[in-house]
């Protein structure tokens, strides 16, 4: 059976932690900022933003970041 990624929830978990983030610390953080923390670049993380699928490497940081395992992002 093939496995299909779910490319709109993990777009969207990540859009969630950038903000539970910023309001944990009460104040506005830019993309460069998180790109940096999370060791990608900002322009990769804001087209994962946008529903763009990162590659293999992204995938995991950003999994890894946001402390969520691979497979709730991916139909078995």
């Amino acid at each position: 059976m093939k496995s299909i990624f779910k490319q709109k929830l993990f777009s969207d978990a990540v859009k969630q932690k950038m903000f539970s983030i910023m309001a944990t610390e009460k104040r506005r953080i830019g993309v460069r900022e998180f790109a940096e923390n999370i060791g990608i670049s900002a322009a990769t993380l804001s087209r994962v933003e946008n529903g763009k699928m990162p590659d293999i490497e992204t995938f995991f940081k950003l999994c890894f970041w946001m402390k969520r395992s691979s497979n709730e992002f991916y139909n078995h």
